[in-house]
């Protein structure tokens, strides 16, 4: 598509040093224990 994850992906889905965070959209559900 010629972007890159971070001009696609939300900010939360990257930690304070811009890593990726690896996890899918379904993480996000407030029940789900990998939320910190």
């Amino acid at each position: 598509m010629g972007v890159t994850p971070a001009e696609i992906w939300p900010s939360r889905y990257f930690d304070e040093n811009k890593q990726p965070i690896k996890r899918t959209v379904r993480n996000d559900l407030p029940n789900n224990p990998d939320i910190t």
